[in-house]
Order: C-alpha cells, then structure tokens, then sequence
C-alpha cells in the first residue's frame, strides 16, 4: 500500500471490510502511513466501529493486544478523540490540598521548590531500611578487591 495514494476522498469511497483491511495493513508499514493511518480509523470509527471493535481487529490479525491499544490510543488522541477526559485519575486528598494552598500563600511563586526541599529534606531524616541478609553478602563482595581501587564485578544469574 502507498500511502501517498491514499487519499480522505478515497478512503470514504471504500466499504466496510477494505476499511477493515487498510486498517490492519496499517500495521506492517506504519512507519510510512501515520496520515493514511488516522484517516482509516476515523473514517472506521465515522461508520459505527468502536475503539473495542478496532482493538480486537488488531488482536486477531496476531498484533501484541498492549500494542495495539497503544497505538490506538495515539492515533485517537491525535485526532482529538480522547478515551479519558483531561485530568481524569486520583483525586488529591483534602491534606495535600490544604498543605499546598499553605505553601502557596507562605512561599508565592516558590511554593514548589520549598516542597521539594522539605520532602528531600524529610527523605533524609527517616531511618535506613534494614538490608535484608542475602544482599549484606551481595554487596559485601563489591568492596575493593586486593586493596586496589577497583570494584569487583558480580554478575547472579
């Protein structure tokens, strides 16, 4: 497939299963055809295919299911067809919020590099994690071997 060939006024001439088709191609030569790429999902995705429907195609054509999602996903997004809405994920609990809106207030525009600075600084006042026996005589044999100021590689397979 060419991808300069491909044109939006082509692609919507085209039935369902060549859709289909051009879609799954799409895949071995992506490198070349990102435009093309994007025009063949909107022009899918136009016609009543879901994001699910054009997952699974991926899958059954013997891609990588992660893969497949993820190039789904980019392509998506750059035609502005965005799975999640901006911002979507945690909510910050109400101590952050209040702690940061007093560095905010305290500190003005440093308000982050002083939060930086007392997590750093909070990092170095916790104790030392206790080192579990097995790894005390990994890094045991790292030390300088025969006094010369080398490191002796070890390697556990």
């Amino acid at each position: 497939m060419n991808a300069n060939l491909m044109t939006a006024a082509s692609l919507t001439s085209l039935d369902h299963e060549r859709l289909k088709q051009k879609y799954i191609e799409c895949f071995d030569i992506h490198t070349t055809n990102a435009a093309t790429w994007l025009e063949v999902v909107t022009a899918l995705m136009d016609r009543g295919c879901s994001r699910g429907m054009l997952l699974n195609w991926g899958v059954e054509a013997g891609y990588d299911r992660k893969y497949v999602s993820g190039v789904l996903s980019r392509i998506l997004c750059s035609a502005g067809r965005r799975q999640r809405k901006k911002g979507a994920g945690r909510k910050s609990s109400p101590e952050v919020l209040a702690l940061l809106a007093y560095a905010r207030e305290r500190y003005g525009e440093n308000y982050l590099k002083a939060l930086r600075a007392a997590w750093r600084t909070g990092k170095k006042q916790l104790p030392p994690e206790d080192v579990p026996a097995a790894r005390k005589a990994g890094l045991a044999l790292l030390w300088p071997h025969n006094k010369k100021p080398r490191l002796l590689w070890v390697h556990n397979n």
